[in-house]
């Protein structure tokens, strides 16, 4: 509502839908429709650069493209490696962090939006399946 300059009666919140959680935050997403007020219209402000729209059909047509990254721990010269085994020497985990990429015609559409975004399509799938049985 805020970033979109448009009033919570134009919002019809259809469910929350999943989260995502991460070392820093938790983001609760919401499935909901824009009604009552055109694209067009609406006057965002500086925090969003461009609206764009996306027939839902695209996504459910074309999943994203998920590219790997690995994810290792940077220790801060204050860490007590002596309280650990093996000290410095200690094997930590190095993770694999995945992230999703929608190669739309003009605009990318990356990270915790395409994640949430094929998420949602997959619920959809998920529930078209359960109708069709």
């Amino acid at each position: 509502m805020e970033e979109l300059n448009i009033k919570r009666d134009n919002i019809t919140i259809l469910g929350e839908m999943d989260y995502i959680m991460n070392e820093r935050a938790i983001i609760h997403c919401y499935v909901g429709e824009i009604v009552g007020v055109e694209k067009d219209n609406i006057r965002f402000n500086k925090e969003v650069q461009e609206i764009f729209t996306v027939p839902l059909q695209y996504f459910m047509d074309n999943r994203p493209t998920y590219y790997s990254s690995t994810v290792r721990l940077e220790h801060p010269d204050d860490f007590p490696f002596e309280l650990i085994p093996n000290g410095r020497d200690y094997k930590f985990r190095i993770g694999v962090h995945s992230v999703p990429f929608y190669h739309l015609e003009t605009y990318r559409l990356w990270g915790f939006t395409a994640n949430l975004t094929d998420r949602f399509v997959s619920i959809l799938e998920q529930n078209e399946n359960k109708t069709a049985e």
